[in-house]
């Protein structure tokens, strides 16, 4: 119990899949702790496993393509659990994390899924849902850039993360997040409705885009 408490310290926005992820990330990070491997080689490597799930879906793998998609995914904990462990933390690092093995590794995923469906319709999700991503994180990027946003920010995040009841506790798991992400994939190769999952993303990501947009051009006119 300790150790979950640990691992789960100040990330109470935590989805409960996320927290899964996190859990046994803290538990690789602790037994990596006292070793030479670095955060950034796990970046590295979480990028790696990121191209690898790429080439998987465009040769036509789905299964080896969502394995190591979701490889991917628990070494994007893994790095940063890492750097806790070992309280280390550079620009550079935070660079490889977020744009290489996050960001740019999701993209070159999608295109390998759109290469293996390869029809009109699987470009156009594609495309759309590259580009909705694209929005996502620019808003959150333009958010942290500013300081005086801050409080904008915590009210925005509030208003994702501070639904009431059970429904609330519910709807708080469907959250964007990468997890959520690949969550959908997994189902769509299991049930071999890979384009649907396709579809599902572009419009969970757009929907996210529209919905934070909203809400932070309200709280910015307040605050401004």
């Amino acid at each position: 119990m300790d150790l979950v408490k640990k691992s789960l310290k100040d990330k109470k926005e935590l989805t409960l899949l996320q927290q899964v992820y996190r859990f046994f990330a803290f538990l690789l990070a602790q037994g990596l702790k006292h070793t030479p491997i670095t955060p950034n080689f796990i970046s590295v490597v979480n990028f790696l496993a990121g191209l690898l799930a790429a080439l998987a879906f465009a040769f036509g793998n789905p299964i080896a393509g969502i394995l190591f998609g979701q490889a991917a995914v628990f070494l994007d904990f893994a790095d940063g659990a890492l750097a806790r462990a070992k309280n280390m933390s550079s620009e550079f690092g935070l660079w490889l994390e977020l744009i290489l093995g996050d960001r740019i590794a999701d993209v070159f995923i999608i295109l390998g899924i759109v290469l293996s469906l390869n029809s009109t319709t699987a470009w156009i999700f594609g495309c759309l849902f590259v580009a909705g991503r694209l929005f996502l994180n620019s808003i959150n990027d333009y958010i942290s850039l500013y300081p005086n946003f801050s409080q904008i920010k915590e009210q925005i995040t509030g208003k994702v993360y501070s639904y009431k009841g059970t429904f609330g506790k519910v709807m708080r798991q469907f959250v964007y997040t990468r997890v959520n992400h690949y969550i959908i994939l997994t189902l769509g190769v299991i049930f071999n409705h890979i384009l649907l999952a396709l579809a599902l993303l572009t419009v969970y990501v757009w929907f996210f885009f529209v919905t934070m947009s909203i809400t932070f051009t309200i709280k910015a006119r307040k605050v401004l």
